[in-house]
């Protein structure tokens, strides 16, 4: 017994002076104080860098606006404009300032501009005839200071909710980086949470779910597996002065019996590494449950460069009847931290051999950061070096090319994903009798569901790139978009300071739009997600009688026009 309370002393003695070393170490050498806060009040995030989304990781920091728009947004150093965007998805309208010290900040989001880039940016607008614009001042040619306002919060882009994405960059290598490195003071009172924990059993170098635990309701567990190699992961929350909204922990590593075997500091990455969140996640269990359990070790097809630098691939072998000591520990950047040990013995495995009831059986084999072509009558598929992240095999069934050229292509784990794609072709099917530039591909999910993949025709086929396996076909969007006025009175009168539309396409989706004005072209704002046009009347707006005109096209080359006499009265 004392023993193992010497054995614990000294592991919490190891972490605190570990937690300051490293912490002071990893903040050192980014410049600190050097960059200010984007906002004039405490920053409260609700949003943290490389939270794991969907598809992706988190780039910056997301700073609450308390679901306001219209805060103020400062600039975080002296420097100049680099880069402006408007855009209805992604970021929205978002400024980049280049710093002198080499860095790149990003401001993302936001509802409007200061009024000097605001006309800068509806000059161009009226120029191009477009509302999205992106442009690159010269170096210098829009200075800014630091703590000036360059623009006011928002929730354009595909912002979910008001509030300030923040990023910093290497302006050089455009690698993101955690912001909170360079001494940006947050509200953070609250330890990382390891919710729980799974255990793997390796099998000719494939994970095998063996068990999972509830680490957030035991102070330690003891743990019988079965002798072998095994793997862990672990779901891990971090928060800052509420629980109300989990993010990703700085470091999460793994030691066992007191040999660091995982490590993993979310640092900086690069955008070609975005998608690896897919591989950095048991994505089965997160397809499945929701659940996002991040590996502490190292599959194949994971390149990201804050994981494991100079350690092995995480995982390790058992001996029967022997104990091992495991421990999960994991930090914020505000010196928080969270430590559960596990112990585990190594048993004999008595399980009886399942008999497989089915034996997979696959007709291609592509191998990571390799290229691979297979052709068929009716099929084929084409991969480049970055389709996928590790070896994979599909399995192929063809339907009938005559009614719907449809594919059921599978693999073993019908819910891996690829990393950016495998381009697949389906002959055109001789019953649809639509135009060739009409067709696409569709997916089908597993309740009938089906959803627009995209692609195009090409010299007989239906060409598209896809991400996961899954049964695809071959469609035709052949309906035009829908438009809507949401603000136009019966006798046609325009009242408000504003005209508002709904538009809306139900297969490929929106491609463009443009409004006239007594066939004048006018500046329409859109907020896709919401699937709102709106057109703010301005100094170009006379008020009295006019023809006003939509047209709006989707993906396909389909178009609807709205076309009407109207009053205005501001």
């Amino acid at each position: 017994m004392q023993q193992k309370t010497n054995y614990f002393l000294y592991m919490l003695l190891f972490l605190f002076v570990s937690v300051y070393t490293d912490a002071n170490a990893q903040t050192q050498a980014y410049p600190q104080n050097y960059f200010r806060s984007p906002i004039d009040s405490p920053i409260y995030l609700s949003g943290n860098f490389c939270t794991l989304r969907n598809d992706h990781f988190h780039y910056g920091i997301d700073i609450t606006t308390y679901e306001k728009e219209g805060m103020p947004v400062l600039a975080a150093a002296d420097g100049y404009v680099s880069r402006v965007k408007v855009w209805p998805y992604g970021y929205g309208k978002a400024i980049y300032i280049d710093h002198p010290n080499g860095y790149t900040t990003v401001y993302a989001h936001l509802s409007k501009y200061n009024d000097f880039i605001a006309k800068a940016i509806k000059d161009t607008q009226y120029l191009k005839e477009s509302f999205e614009v992106e442009f690159f001042p010269k170096p210098n040619e829009w200075p800014i200071k630091k703590g000036e306002v360059i623009a006011y919060s928002g929730n354009s882009g595909g912002s979910s909710g008001p509030h300030i994405h923040f990023e910093i960059r290497d302006t050089k290598t455009e690698e993101i980086i955690n912001p909170l490195l360079f001494g940006l003071d947050i509200l953070d009172t609250i330890k990382p949470e390891i919710k729980n924990i799974a255990l793997y059993k390796f099998k000719n170098g494939q994970a095998e779910l063996y068990n999972i635990i509830k680490a957030d309701t035991a102070e330690n567990d003891t743990i019988y597996i079965p002798a072998g190699v095994i793997g862990l992961s672990a779901i891990v929350n971090d928060y800052t002065t509420f629980k109300r909204i989990a993010f990703n922990p700085y470091e999460i590593s793994l030691m066992v019996d007191n040999k660091k075997l995982y490590e993993c500091q979310f640092e900086r990455f690069s955008f070609n590494e975005q998608k690896m969140v897919n591989v950095h996640l048991d994505y089965d269990k997160y397809w499945t449950t929701g659940q996002r359990f991040q590996k502490l070790y190292i599959d194949d097809g994971n390149d990201l460069p804050f994981v494991n630098k100079g350690l092995g691939r995480g995982w390790f072998e058992i001996i029967e009847n022997k104990s091992y000591t495991a421990s999960i520990f994991a930090r914020d950047l505000k010196g928080n931290y969270i430590e559960h040990y596990l112990t585990l013995i190594g048993i004999i495995d008595t399980l009886p051999i399942k008999k497989e009831e089915y034996i997979f059986q696959s007709d291609y084999t592509i191998y990571p950061k390799k290229s691979s072509s297979f052709v068929e009558d009716i099929f084929y598929i084409k991969t480049d070096e970055s389709a996928i992240f590790d070896t994979t095999f599909l399995s192929r069934q063809l339907y009938s090319c005559d009614d719907c050229g449809k594919v059921n292509l599978s693999s073993a784990n019908n819910n891996n994903p690829f990393y950016k794609g495998i381009e697949i072709g389906l002959k055109k099917p001789s019953k649809i009798q639509a135009a060739n530039e009409k067709l696409c591909l569709m997916y089908q999910n597993g309740k009938g569901i089906s959803g627009y993949i995209g692609g195009m025709y090409t010299n007989g086929w239906v060409t598209g790139k896809i991400m996961r396996p899954g049964i695809y076909y071959v469609s035709a969007d052949v309906l035009p978009p829908l438009i809507k006025p949401t603000n136009i009175n019966k006798k046609n009168i325009v009242k408000g300071g504003y005209m508002n539309f709904e538009i809306k396409d139900k297969l490929s989706g929106i491609a463009s739009y443009r409004g006239t004005l007594d066939g004048k072209w006018v500046l329409m704002d859109y907020d896709a997600k919401n699937d709102w046009l709106t057109y703010l009347f301005d100094e170009n707006t006379p008020k009295g009688k006019h023809i006003f005109n939509i047209e709006v096209t989707d993906k396909k080359g389909n178009k609807t026009t709205w076309k009407k006499s109207i009053i205005i009265q501001k």
